[in-house]
């Protein structure tokens, strides 16, 4: 096993951070919007808001490793992809805030 510096090792395991947070963040959001259809949780702003913030952490993630990719010369396919699903999830982030907007209108009549 090769020791690796710390830097260079945080810079490996970036990508799989950034994945782990995109991939919780739309069954979330679907349980959440179930659970507002179902009366389980009144319909809130905030709940949309926290969801958009595991795209926005799992971008940050993919930005510094695609910024250590370009000084190190690895592939840096992995890290764009996970930057474009986050843009994805943060528009998903958007319809939900849109969806939780009209059950509190049908809410307050």
């Amino acid at each position: 096993m090769t020791h690796l510096p710390t830097a260079q090792l945080a810079t490996l395991r970036v990508p799989r951070i950034a994945w782990a947070l995109l991939v919780v963040q739309p069954p979330l959001s679907l349980a959440y919007l179930w659970s507002v259809r179902e009366h389980w949780l009144p319909p809130t702003f905030w709940a949309p808001l926290a969801f958009a913030a595991l795209p926005v952490i799992a971008a940050g993630f993919a930005i510094v490793a695609l910024r250590g990719g370009a000084r190190s010369g690895k592939p840096r396919v992995q890290p764009a992809l996970a930057l474009l699903l986050a843009t994805v999830e943060l528009g998903w982030c958007v319809l939900v805030a849109g969806m939780v907007g009209f059950a509190i209108a049908l809410q307050s009549g």
